[in-house]
């Protein structure tokens, strides 16, 4: 009776580094059209970049190494905050953060859509399961003061998009309240 029990146990301890390894199979890597890391992208879906209001990092205006790019909806509903990394070319944004727009003090660029979506229809307001069905069931959860965040990772050298961007890894961060997306941040984090 115990062999089965033994053979069940040793071959879930076999499995845990697997498991703890699990790696992102579908990752976002754009916002309406402007792809991480992509000069080409930002130019082809908002113009030239010196018509662009790029200003200070949002965090802390006196960091003028990681200057940002503000986009909203059509009703300035939702921003979007682009991040550009230290020495990536003028239009490379490593990072990008989709959340309501709730300050005023913003100043950017206003899109004519409706919402801020990712290529695969990710945009703030959609339930749990839409993200899910999306980007899979590889992810890390956390929860704290009545929100739930969903986090994605993904460091596989080999991976197309690392290897585009020249990063180590990738992060897809989706907060939820009451179900529904309130928040959402994908990119790579400088190393």
């Amino acid at each position: 009776m115990l062999k089965p029990f033994v053979a069940v146990a040793l071959l879930l301890g076999l499995a845990s580094p697997a498991l703890a390894k699990c790696q992102a199979g579908k990752i976002e890597t754009d916002i309406n059209a402007v792809r991480i890391g992509d000069e080409i992208s930002v130019e082809r879906a908002l113009g030239r970049l010196d018509t662009l209001p790029i200003g200070a990092s949002e965090k802390d205006p006196s960091e003028s190494d990681m200057p940002t790019l503000v986009l909203f909806n059509k009703d300035k509903s939702e921003v979007a905050i682009l991040t550009k990394h230290p020495g990536d070319t003028p239009g490379s944004f490593m990072e990008i953060e989709v959340r309501p727009a709730a300050d005023s003090r913003l100043v950017g660029k206003t899109l004519q859509a409706e919402h801020l979506a990712t290529e695969r229809g990710i945009r703030l307001g959609v339930p749990v399961a839409f993200v899910m069905e999306r980007l899979g069931d590889c992810f890390t959860k956390t929860s704290s003061k009545g929100k739930t965040t969903l986090e994605y990772a993904l460091d596989d050298a080999d991976h197309a998009y690392l290897k585009r961007v020249n990063m180590p890894s990738y992060y897809g961060r989706y907060t939820f309240r009451g179900g529904k997306l309130v928040g959402f941040a994908i990119g790579s984090e400088m190393p």
